[in-house]
């Protein structure tokens, strides 16, 4: 039987997983009034305050994870992704290579460090970052994508459909979240077209 304080937070990522991120954020603070040391919690408050495009207060609740373990890559993940969403580039590169660091065999940190040096012109590694986790993981859609806008940055348009195509077949871009992550990859912190 889950604590009252577990089962707040199982309730707040539940309301955060149904999109009504200010009462998920209620939640999370109730259960933050009875300890402020739980890293699930604060990764709950830190997408709470990113998807209120409060980078800042992510970035603070991802740093008081961090104090608890500092090696903690589930924690420096999130920063990166916050990072990256929020157009943060550079920042993004640093984090990304440290979990690399950490953990060398963590296909999301490379995919994301890949995206990310597209985004500050080191488009060699990038590519060589990207083919590499797509012989790990030929489904993984972050590198696909990051193949496709480096595609189209070398005027290989043709090569950039059929990669994007790719990530359709493989069903992962259908529901209208999906489509939005899909198109945030490409458009980060810039207004992403509805579709």
């Amino acid at each position: 039987m889950p604590t009252h304080f577990e089962a707040l937070i199982a309730r707040g990522n539940q309301l955060l997983e149904m999109g009504t991120v200010l009462r998920a954020q209620q939640v999370f603070q109730e259960a933050y009034r009875i300890s402020q040391k739980n890293r699930d919690l604060l990764i709950g408050l830190a997408w709470c305050s990113h998807k209120r495009n409060d980078l800042n207060g992510a970035l603070a609740y991802l740093h008081q994870a961090l104090e608890l373990n500092a090696d903690d890559t589930l924690v420096l993940r999130q920063i990166g992704w916050c990072q990256y969403f929020h157009g943060h580039f550079k920042d993004a590169v640093n984090t990304f290579r440290t979990i690399l660091r950490i953990d060398g065999s963590d296909i999301d940190a490379a995919s994301f460090l890949g995206l990310s040096l597209i985004w500050v012109d080191e488009l060699e590694e990038a590519q060589e970052l990207l083919n590499g986790v797509l012989t790990r993981d030929a489904a993984n859609v972050e590198s696909r994508v990051g193949i496709a806008m480096l595609e189209v940055r070398n005027g290989d348009n043709r090569s950039a459909i059929e990669n994007l195509n790719a990530v359709n077949k493989a069903g992962s871009a259908h529901s209208p979240e999906e489509r939005q992550y899909f198109l945030s990859l490409m458009f980060p912190a810039k207004k992403v077209p509805e579709t």
